[in-house]
């Protein structure tokens, strides 16, 4: 799952309209609790800047002082959720440092250093699939559970951070590895994949490719897919939606969008090779997705969508 903002990330971050505002509230948090709906609203959006900048216990108290002073903030909640996991995982963790990439692992785990080198195999593998360099990138081992109430992905999350890409893991102390590469895979894909788009690809491709990657690079025959139903055509627009409806969306219909993304991706790799998924990928930080299809592919996206609900329709339950 990519944990995405709708606004600008890194450098493009300072330029938010409301920056003052957040610099202003955010700062000196210490000030008194919030008098009004505006100044609660500041205190949330900068504890999103904070959080954003992995400063965890200054977002949690921004978090608290927004809380105490205004209501229907179901988003801050979940932000809280997150950065008390996030924190538990930190105060319990042993820190190991390699090229580009730092490792948050559990100090009691009697196999820490194997999980380091687990993970780094794996996002090799990833940088060498879609031909991109290592990344910035933090890898934390979350504790058993702390993404039950909030994770729509069985993998973990990802977040643009801006002094690096965040990678947050389920782990248990009986995780067995596969379960673990395959995070890693899914996670850092959407690390590279995030780098090549400069965060404008849409979701039908990143989770669908994710999915994919999954079941390529994970050493583990019995990888579980999605799959739809014989009679299910998905439409483009209706995954996106799924995906971006997140919480408010029925179990049934996100294991439907992930069916549907993984289905499209898939089709669309064994028509086109990886190399112009690749291409159009990077196409997208500069050109709309329409173009962006067109020229990395030959054919618009919409042709390609009735082609590929027809073999849908010839072939059903195939992905």
């Amino acid at each position: 799952m990519d944990i995405r903002p709708e606004w600008p990330r890194k450098e493009q971050y300072e330029f938010w309209p409301w920056a003052g505002g957040v610099k202003r509230f955010a700062a000196a948090l210490g000030m008194p609790a919030p008098r009004n709906l505006w100044e609660a609203a500041a205190h949330g959006y900068g504890a999103y800047a904070l959080y954003m900048r992995d400063q965890l216990p200054e977002a949690a108290k921004a978090i608290n002082i927004a809380l105490r002073a205004s209501a229907g903030s179901g988003w801050l909640a979940q932000l809280l959720y997150l950065i008390n996991g996030e924190l538990e995982a930190r105060d319990y963790a042993r820190r190991v440092e390699r090229s580009q990439f730092i490792f948050e692992v559990p100090r009691s785990s009697p196999q820490g250093d194997n999980l380091v080198e687990l993970v780094e195999e794996y996002a090799r593998r990833v940088e060498k699939l879609l031909d991109v360099p290592r990344q910035p990138t933090m890898f934390t081992l979350l504790p058993p559970d702390s993404l039950a109430e909030f994770s729509t992905s069985p993998h973990g999350y990802m977040v643009p951070k801006i002094p690096y890409f965040k990678v947050c893991l389920p782990h248990g102390e009986d995780e067995p590895p596969p379960e673990l590469a395959r995070g890693v895979v899914h996670e850092y894909l959407h690390v590279a994949e995030s780098e090549l788009s400069q965060g404008k690809a849409p979701r039908w491709l990143t989770e669908g490719l994710a999915e994919w990657a999954d079941g390529e690079l994970v050493d583990d025959e019995q990888v579980d897919e999605w799959c739809l139903l014989p009679g299910e055509t998905p439409r483009f627009e209706e995954i996106e939606g799924i995906f971006h409806s997140g919480l408010s969306v029925e179990d049934a219909d996100m294991e439907y969008a992930y069916a549907a993304a993984l289905s499209a991706v898939t089709y669309l790799i064994a028509k086109h090779g990886i190399y112009d998924v690749r291409e159009f990928i990077a196409r997208l930080k500069d050109e709309p997705e329409g173009r962006a299809f067109r020229e990395a592919f030959g054919e618009t996206k919409r042709d390609f969508e009735r082609d590929w609900q027809e073999r849908l329709r010839r072939e059903p339950g195939t992905s």
